[in-house]
Parts: structure tokens; sequence; C-alpha cells
């Protein structure tokens, strides 16, 4: 989780950001968000908990549901299991089912259907999770 491979908002300015909305930067919140963001790839939150090296789990959900309701971060699920990743455009994901790799896509749909919207629907979000097999995997 070292490798900085997308340009997320910066550590310090989801910290000044957090701030300025009332949280306290304690040194777990501090952790979690430099696993966050330093992260090629979503994690889950046993894997940022590890990172971050923090023991109680109760710690890393909170934060990350913090971080998600600011909509600082976002989160997706596949499988059952929740991906988080500091909120930056919209993209997709790909997942290999075999090693279990995240790729970003770029988004295919960047404006809203319009047969939802002529409906009534007022759409906040969606994700589209693609399935297959990496190129690793695929030979």
């Amino acid at each position: 989780m070292n490798a900085r491979k997308h340009i997320h908002a910066g550590e310090d300015s989801l910290i000044l950001t957090l701030r300025t909305r009332g949280y306290r930067m304690t040194a777990p919140r501090r952790a979690i968000i430099e696993a966050l963001t330093t992260a090629v790839s979503p994690k889950t939150a046993k894997e940022i908990a590890k990172y971050a090296k923090i023991k109680e789990p109760s710690t890393v959900y909170r934060t990350l549901a913090e971080l998600v309701k600011e909509k600082l971060a976002s989160e997706f699920s596949d499988a059952g299991v929740a991906y988080y990743e500091i909120k930056e455009h919209h993209h997709d994901h790909a997942v290999c089912d075999k090693c279990g790799k995240i790729e970003h896509i770029p988004c295919a749909v960047p404006e809203k259907p319009r047969a939802l919207t002529r409906a009534g629907w007022s759409i906040l979000s969606y994700e589209a999770l693609y399935r297959g097999f990496c190129g690793m995997c695929k030979k």
C-alpha cells in the first residue's frame, strides 16, 4: 500500500476537511486516512486496520463510516465484502475472480440514466462491477 498509483485528495486536505467539520484528529484516525490515501486499490477494513496497525476493529469501522458519511471516501461491496477508497471522480471497478485484484475502470456512463429520471427517480449514485480474470490469471 505504499505506492500512489492514483492521485487522491491529499492526506492533509482530508484532515483539514474533517477538522473544519468538527472531527478530532486522533492518531488512529490519521493512520486510517494515511492507509486510504496511499492505497493503490480499494481496501477492506481488515486490510486498512493491518496497515494502520489498529487492533480495535470498531475504530476502523467507525472512522470509515464517518469518511463515507462525509463523502470523503466511497464504499462498494463484492460478494458481501466491503471495500473502501478515497472518493475522487466516479469510476467503476473490475475484480479478478481468481486472485481478487481490483482495477479502476473509467466511468462508462457519466450521466444519470435518462429513463430513470423521466420515471421520477432521483439518482444519488450507482456502481458497476465487472468480473472476470486479470491479465496474469487468464494465461
